[in-house]
């Protein structure tokens, strides 16, 4: 079975609160999808990690 990383990222984002949930199979991608999120100037207001 392949292995998933998975993340609950809530941001803060033109007035109000999103919660994305990202799932990659490397970290390494999983954490590009983050980066991208926060390109537009959201702000990280909760982060939770695991595999699946």
């Amino acid at each position: 079975m392949v292995k998933k990383y998975c993340a609950e990222i809530e941001v803060y984002e033109d007035d109000e609160y999103i919660t994305y949930y990202v799932t990659g199979i490397t970290k390494a991608m999983r954490d590009k999808a983050i980066d991208r999120l926060l390109e537009d100037g959201a702000i990280i207001n909760f982060e939770n990690y695991w595999t699946e």
